[in-house]
Formats: C-alpha cells, structure tokens, sequence
C-alpha cells in the first residue's frame, strides 16, 4: 500500500465521518440500498464491517469505517480506514500490526486472530455480543416466536438445512451432533441448541478460554444466520422487522 496516495483518501473520508458524527446527521429521506445488493456485496458489507469491528476500540465516540478499492485487474485491493478524528500512532501502528496479522500464513482460523483483537478491541467485541444476545435472550417476544416456529419447523435434514462450511462441521462436532446429511429431526434439536448457546454468559478478554467461547458462538450465530429456518422466516410477506435485525446483527 502506498501511503502517499491513499493518505488524501484517508482524510477526507475521515474529514465526512467526523463531521456527520459531530451533528448527530440523519438523513430520513435516504433509502437502504438492501434490495440492490448481491450475495457478492452482501460478503464484502460484512468483510468491511469485521474489519472496522476489529480495529475500534469500542470507547465512547471511538468511530472507524473501513472501504476498499478493487484493482480492475488482478486481485488487489486497497483498503481505506477511517475514523471520526486524527488517528493517533497507536491507532495507526495497530491497524498495520491487525492487518499483518490478517496476511501472515499461520493465521488460519478464528482462534489464531483473537489474541490480537483482544489487546485492542475487547470493549467494542464485548458490545457486539452483549447486542446479540439482547435481541435473542431478553426479547421475550422473538424468542417465544422463534421457539414457535422451530417446533412447527418441517426440514429435509441437516444436509440441506445448513451451509456447507468447515464452520458449520466444527460447530456441530463440538457440540456433540453426529448428524448424518438426511436426519431431519437432529436439525430442530440444532436450532433449539443454537437458541441456548445465546444464552451462555460470555465475557470477552485476553484469556483462551473466552477465545473459545467466542469461537462457538460466532459459528452458531453464523448457522442460524444462513440456515434455511431462517430464511423461511425472512422470505416475502413472513418478514418481520424483529427477524430482520437479528439477520443483521
């Protein structure tokens, strides 16, 4: 990455960010661009916001956006980071040590990244999975709704009813199922598991065994999130604006 060309970029990105935070701005007449978007877009929106999870802090009026640029040809990109006021050395030594760690060959899996997000991101980690369990767990509403719905839930098996993902057999190894591809009534007792991982208390810091416990969560959030439970409940008329921000988050 050349610094000297994407750091104009970077200011004046960071110039519109900091001004719109500073005047509280809403725009009511905008539009969500959520019918437009494309699987493809839908991955690099949740690539961005990962990215931007990763580098705040998640202090109070700590605010970063992530962009990128894709080369027209090859695979390169650049990646523009942002915040809501001068970046300070150590803001700017960890995005390079983040993004170091994001490109070194040992880091294969979750479990290898999050001894470098904790020593940073551990506050704006922790919001995020208090948020998700919020909606599930206090929400008595939705999850009387979903609890519902699992129980009237028909299926073709779990090799249908999940995505194909080494996520998805780690999850599922480790909590036990041993589930062949056309067993339907395993994937209600799945669902009712993922319902109940939200559930477990989950304080994020430097230690492995929060590592862990973040690990199985965010692929239990992940199976729900693609499942075809899920997108039963989000299909056409059936949508509710509960289901939709669980989707989201």
């Amino acid at each position: 990455m050349d610094h000297r060309q994407t750091r104009p970029v970077q200011q004046d990105l960071s110039q519109k960010l900091n001004l719109l935070e500073s005047t509280n701005y809403q725009d009511d007449a905008s539009k969500s661009n959520a019918d437009r978007r494309t699987p493809s877009s839908n991955k690099d929106i949740r690539m961005l916001d990962t990215i931007a999870l990763c580098i705040a802090t998640g202090l109070r009026r700590d605010i970063v956006a992530s962009a990128f640029q894709k080369a027209d040809q090859g695979n390169s990109q650049i990646i523009y980071l942002s915040k809501n006021g001068e970046p300070t050395l150590q803001d700017i030594n960890y995005a390079q040590t983040f993004l170091d760690a994001c490109k070194a060959s040992g880091n294969r899996t979750m479990l290898d990244m999050l001894p470098t997000i904790a020593s940073r991101s551990v506050a704006m980690v922790q919001r995020r999975v208090d948020k998700l369990q919020s909606l599930v767990t206090k929400d008595s509403r939705l999850r009387e709704f979903l609890k519902r719905k699992i129980e009237r839930y028909v299926c073709e098996g779990v090799g249908s009813e999940f995505p194909v993902h080494t996520s998805t057999y780690e999850y599922l190894k480790s909590e036990g199922y041993n589930a062949q591809p056309n067993d339907s009534p395993t994937v209600k007792a799945i669902l009712r598991g993922i319902l109940k991982k939200f559930d477990e208390g989950l304080t994020f810091n430097t230690r492995k065994s929060s590592h862990l416990k973040l690990q199985s969560l965010v692929f239990a959030a992940r199976i729900f999130r693609d499942s075809m439970f899920l997108d039963s409940l989000t299909a056409g008329s059936k949508s509710t604006e509960r289901i939709s921000k669980l989707c989201r988050n």
